[in-house]
């Protein structure tokens, strides 16, 4: 089968499996791709043959020979600090909601055991899109004490570049907050996570 470059009207995957629909939705924003299995007997041979002379701009090999593999796909947002910058003048209630799926994530993260050791400084590790995602977790560690929550509540409402806004829209009481933060600190449970929601202003 021989790569062809050529725009044709729909994507195909064929006979990859479970591995097929990440590698699908990561390559076929922009390209049509074919994909198949090198090992011959993972592939489907039935429906590769129905695809094998369609003609795409890439033909992706898959060898999925391992049990652990990373699906990775394009976040097509802001940086947080652009999307504070950029939407601060807009609704409030929006930018609410943002913060509060990010530090309930960060919580998850908590309760998980997974720390994921840069969330100090948000404007490198988080994108704004639809949501908010944490992102570079090469720096992560399931051994050390985790932080996530109290890191990101601290850059976004004690030390870091904007928290001086978030301090007048939310309406904060530092000093609670910081007691609030450090009791979660000590002990990283629901209650102690409603607590600091409560001083927030903040809903899931």
């Amino acid at each position: 089968m021989q790569k062809r470059k050529i725009i044709m009207k729909k994507d195909v995957v064929a006979g990859l499996g479970e591995i097929g629909s990440p590698i699908q939705k990561l390559l076929s924003r922009t390209i049509p791709v074919v994909g198949y299995d090198k090992k011959t007997k993972l592939i489907n041979t039935k429906k590769f043959k129905k695809f094998e002379n369609y003609e795409t701009e890439i033909l992706h090999i898959c060898i999925p020979f391992t049990k652990n593999f990373i699906s990775m796909e394009f976040i097509d947002g802001f940086i947080l600090n652009d999307y504070i910058q950029k939407f601060q003048n807009n609704s409030v209630f929006d930018l609410r909601l943002i913060i509060a799926d990010l530090l309930y994530q960060c919580f998850i993260l908590d309760i998980n055991g997974i720390d994921h050791g840069e969330l100090s400084n948000l404007k490198k590790h988080v994108i704004i899109s639809d949501k908010a995602y944490i992102i570079d977790f090469d720096s992560a560690s399931q051994t050390r004490r985790v932080s996530n929550l109290t890191s990101s509540a601290q850059y976004l409402f004690i030390g870091g570049p904007f928290s001086s806004y978030f301090q007048k829209i939310f309406s904060i009481d530092v000093d609670l907050l910081k007691t609030k933060l450090k009791n979660y600190k000590f002990n990283q449970n629901h209650d102690n996570f409603n607590n600091i929601f409560e001083i927030l202003d903040l809903h899931l």
